[in-house]
């Protein structure tokens, strides 16, 4: 993990936080549940839905200031309205979701 910014951070860019969001947190799923803030090292994990906040504010701003590429923007949509729904908030983080967030990331980036 590059750890270029610590995970308390601002900026304005979006893009430049999307990136953060994508490379300087963890993608594994560490085996004690994390819930809220215990501690700056459970802050690098992905599988926080507090993350999955920020990717999804973040991905809200890009659209609004047209970042995301016309191609992809129905799938950042149908992303932040997964995020949006009360089945995410209710169960814990599935691999699959960060993989989903990881994608969509890539796919606004134009990395993929």
């Amino acid at each position: 993990m590059v750890n270029r910014r610590s995970p308390e951070w601002s900026s304005d860019n979006t893009l430049d936080n999307l990136v953060h969001l994508r490379d300087d947190f963890l993608d594994e799923i560490p085996t004690k549940i994390i819930h809220g803030k215990h501690g700056a090292a459970d802050l690098v994990y992905k599988v926080r839905k507090n993350w999955f906040q920020k990717v999804h504010g973040e991905i809200r701003i890009a659209k609004m200031e047209n970042l995301i590429p016309a191609n992809v923007v129905e799938q950042a949509l149908e992303f932040c309205r997964q995020i949006e729904s009360e089945d995410f908030h209710k169960r814990l983080t599935q691999p699959e979701d960060i993989q989903s967030a990881n994608k969509i990331i890539d796919l606004i980036l134009q990395r993929k």
